[in-house]
């Protein structure tokens, strides 16, 4: 990796996160582009309920992905109070981990080019077993197949900005979540029900907003490493 394309793809990645953020603040009436990163990010997010449910013995039944962006997934765990609680906390730490990953793998094109192949096959491996709802099916067969089509026909550089463009895409849902951090309770397009944060106080001991601020300073240390690993091997290019 070549600092040049190093600053290259970071800066390609963060010019188009923030044309994605500007624009539907400026015209309203373009507020469709944002809404397939808003729904990527809660397939993320309930896809590390269910693998953490996996994780701990369990079961992951299904993924549900609605519309409103919201989701539901459907596990089943070994009983353990500190079972529920793992993979209740799953899901919010997904996307700051997998943004970890993708800033790792940023650093070289062939890193790159083997997260996006893992994350196509997560996808596709989703889709075969977990994913239920019609909005869920279609984003992941859309960016599965922008991903095979960048694979195939995107430069070294292209493929680099594409790994950082998810890598931030997922560090910004993470940041814009933190709010449901501290709430006991969630609505979703299947019904109102504990949230994430509230199924850890259930599952364990002290408040949700405990737990809420817990996983918010982990976030942020994740994120934290993943950028300053990036920015060590620009300085080391």
């Amino acid at each position: 990796m070549t600092r040049r394309n190093a600053l290259s793809a970071l800066a390609t990645a963060t010019g188009l996160s923030l044309v994605v953020l500007v624009l539907p603040l400026v015209f309203p009436s373009l507020s469709w582009i944002a809404w397939p990163l808003q729904v990527l990010a809660t397939l993320f997010h309930e896809l590390g309920h269910g693998l953490a449910a996996i994780l701990c013995g369990g079961e992951f039944v299904r993924l549900d992905v609605y519309a409103d962006g919201s989701g539901v997934a459907s596990t089943m765990s070994s009983g353990s109070r500190l079972s529920r609680a793992i993979i209740a906390a799953g899901g919010p730490l997904a996307p700051p981990f997998a943004a970890l990953a993708l800033f790792l793998s940023a650093r070289q094109p062939a890193s790159a080019r083997r997260a996006l192949l893992i994350l196509a096959g997560l996808l596709l491996l989703c889709l075969a077993l977990w994913l239920r709802t019609p909005v869920g099916i279609l984003l992941a067969l859309a960016v599965v197949a922008a991903l095979a089509l960048l694979l195939a026909r995107g430069s070294p550089l292209a493929i680099q900005s594409g790994t950082c463009f998810l890598a931030i895409e997922l560090s910004l849902a993470a940041f814009a979540s933190v709010d449901y951090l501290f709430t006991a309770e969630a609505s979703t397009a299947a019904g109102r029900m504990p949230s994430d944060t509230g199924q850890i106080a259930h599952a364990l001991f002290l408040p949700h907003w405990f737990w809420g601020g817990l996983i918010a300073a982990l976030s942020l240390a994740v994120l934290w490493f993943g950028l300053s690993r990036f920015a060590r091997a620009l300085r080391a290019a």
